[in-house]
């Protein structure tokens, strides 16, 4: 009998362990599957943020651009109507004048004639009156298209702002490769001094590249020489660059997207 009880022990202890060992395994993929959760959690909510300033500013400056257009519009057919308003009194003025012509000739209808006089005389006031509210609308008109030109180059500035701010495959030929970098850079030369100017980033196939530089004082243009001990980015620079591969890559099937050229640029 105490044999039989030892054995049963054994087992019980083993099958124990094992199922402690799955429940272990198991609270450790569930810990991973927790990590990477709050990762997509945290760039979501980043590309949130900042896709909100970008809607609010397009938001207010179409508001701009839409009154622009609605004011225009509108001073447009109130010119319309008085133009249309002026040529009917203008014709009313005419047959009234005639009127006043038939009335003359005739004594016993000068009370009829002061009327007709009176109507001609207010005519005119309203006449005068058209002619100044006219000409004040054909300011305000010229002035209005005047806000709708500057909101469209407000708008083709802003387009083309954001054409020069990004990055553009320019030459490719082989494993060679080169894109125009939309920044300006301080180069420095061998002898210590630097110069400014806008480059080329050059990208060979293997994933290899440095900037072309134009030097205006040898008038020659070099590959940037690599430093000491290679390229080293920063853990800053990692971070952002996976978590940016992550959502293009892995959210987006690879597709970018315009909030994903919004550039985050602490170099002032």
């Amino acid at each position: 009998m105490t044999d039989l009880k030892e054995l049963h022990s054994s087992d019980l202890l083993t099958s124990f362990i094992n199922n402690y060992n799955k429940e272990q395994e198991q609270s450790e993929i569930c810990a991973t599957e927790l990590a990477e959760t709050k990762l997509e959690i945290n760039v979501l909510t980043d590309e949130n943020s900042q896709l909100k300033i970008t809607i609010a500013q397009q938001d207010a400056d179409l508001i701009t651009a839409n009154k622009g257009l609605a004011d225009a519009d509108k001073l447009s057919a109130n010119a319309i109507a008085q133009k249309n308003e002026l040529a009917r009194v203008r014709e009313q003025l005419t047959t009234a004048q005639q009127e006043i012509t038939a009335l003359n000739s005739q004594k016993n209808l000068k009370d009829q004639v002061i009327r007709v006089k009176e109507k001609s005389a207010e005519k005119t006031k309203t006449i005068t009156r058209l002619n100044g509210e006219l000409s004040k609308t054909k300011h305000e008109l010229n002035q209005a298209n005047e806000d709708k030109a500057a909101c469209k180059k407000v708008v083709e500035m802003q387009r083309i702002a954001l054409d020069n701010n990004k990055a553009q495959g320019l030459y490719h030929n082989g494993d060679h490769h080169l894109v125009i970098w939309p920044q300006k850079n301080d180069m420095l030369r061998p002898d210590g001094s630097s110069f400014q100017g806008t480059n080329l980033l050059y990208l060979h196939q293997s994933g290899s590249g440095a900037f072309i530089t134009f030097d205006p004082q040898s008038g020659e243009s070099t590959l940037s020489p690599l430093p000491k001990d290679g390229l080293r980015p920063s853990i800053e620079a990692k971070d952002f660059a996976h978590n940016w591969l992550y959502k293009v890559n892995q959210l987006q099937q690879g597709e970018v997207k315009d909030d994903d050229r919004v550039a985050i640029n602490y170099n002032g």
